[in-house]
């Protein structure tokens, strides 16, 4: 066996790489958490194969690559609570009721709206109570009275619900071609079935 330090970077980049897919965050998909074991995985056994050769050529930047996992779970980690500071902010919205300026299309982004909020009812407030975050976005998703900018925050901040808003009779034009330009399968059949 002919290890070296490469070798080590390369095996360390490896491990670290495969134990990004253990966050538990909510950011990582089952596919997203796939790629990082197998990605790991494969940088393992390079590690090992290029360990056992006489000879081999490695590139430069091997002794520092360990750093990009390391800022992987970093940025890993602040999507995370960027998320859980958008359901924060998610779930202080679903108390209110919004009134919003006419959409605008932006190139490339979810078209925004500025929102105007209102204390919501008694009943509202102690209805939505009862209900669990999830099931509150969900059912904000399917509602046809959700704000038009409401609509436009749950499809960008809240990608396991564009289909539900892709359904919504009431998404707008602007909406439904983003959701159309990046939204995964289900959403694609959403918006066949809206005709």
């Amino acid at each position: 066996m002919y290890w070296s330090h490469w070798d080590t970077a390369i095996l360390w980049t490896g491990i670290l790489t495969a134990l990004l897919a253990a966050l538990p965050v909510k950011v990582l998909d089952a596919r997203a958490r796939l790629l990082l074991v197998g990605g790991g995985g494969a940088l393992i056994v390079i590690s090992l194969i290029t360990g056992n050769m006489q000879a081999f050529t490695y590139p430069q930047f091997v002794e520092i690559m360990w750093v990009a996992p390391i800022i992987g779970a970093v940025t890993i980690i602040y999507l995370n609570w960027k998320r859980s500071q958008n359901a924060t902010v998610s779930a202080t919205m679903a108390a209110t009721t919004g009134a919003q300026a006419a959409p605008t299309a932006q190139s490339g982004a979810v078209p925004f709206v500025a929102v105007t909020t209102v204390a919501a009812t008694t009943a509202e407030a102690t209805m939505m109570g009862s209900l669990t975050h999830d099931q509150l976005l969900t059912a904000e998703a399917r509602d046809p009275g959700t704000s038009l900018a409401r609509l436009a925050d749950l499809a960008h901040g809240y990608p396991e619900l564009q289909h539900i808003v892709a359904a919504n009779p009431s998404a707008y034009p602007e909406l439904l071609a983003w959701l159309g330009q990046y939204g995964d399968e289900s959403v694609q059949a959403a918006l066949r079935a809206r005709g």
